[in-house]
């Protein structure tokens, strides 16, 4: 069977039980929890999670296909499969998160990719993700900027990172966007409850 025919068949399971699980009671709150959305079935989250554990072997390509679609189940099943498959692929990984990044509308994809990708990368690719943090601070993008926060959720755990993110947590603390302040005392909440332990 070639890659694309498995693609094709994957992309049709999926598709075929996102529409089964929909509902529109869920897509309305959906709607109404991430307003940034722009397309939404109504597909639970424990239907997202099982569609993540029996689609792994698509691999990459298959997130990439699931992230052009637009569709918030899609893009999020996207991001799930990714942390899956980033301790393996790191370099792909990266790759997309710099390309979904910029892409971001509204808070749940960004904090799963960013929290997903945190805990999956946080030995190989620490430097790198960092680095990110740090240039994605300045951005003049809402989501970019949460982005830069929530990249460093997994890192408070341990205490030789925790200057690093206390410094990035201030450059954030005066931000006039809601979901950046959010961030701001997440984060801080986090680090608290780490430095307590």
């Amino acid at each position: 069977m070639s890659t694309e025919k498995t693609l094709s068949n994957h992309l049709y399971a999926i598709r075929a039980e996102i529409s089964k699980e929909a509902n529109e009671a869920h897509r309305l709150f959906m709607a109404k929890t991430a307003p940034g959305i722009q397309q939404v079935h109504g597909t639970p989250k424990p239907e997202r999670n099982h569609l993540a554990k029996n689609h792994s072997d698509g691999g990459i390509p298959l997130v990439e296909e699931l992230w052009k679609s637009g569709v918030y189940e899609e893009q999020m099943l996207a991001v799930k499969l990714l942390e899956r498959l980033a301790r393996k692929h790191p370099a792909d990984a990266i790759r997309l998160l710099k390309a979904f990044t910029p892409e971001l509308t509204e808070w749940s994809i960004c904090d799963t990719l960013a929290m997903g990708l945190s805990r999956a990368l946080h030995k190989k690719e620490k430097k790198t993700l960092f680095a990110l943090s740090d240039q994605w601070a300045a951005s003049d993008r809402m989501w970019t900027r949460r982005m830069s926060l929530v990249l460093l959720w997994y890192f408070c755990r341990f205490e030789e990172d925790r200057a690093f993110i206390h410094a990035q947590v201030n450059r954030h603390v005066n931000d006039k966007e809601h979901y950046i302040r959010k961030a701001v005392t997440w984060i801080r909440r986090e680090l608290k409850k780490q430095e307590s332990e």
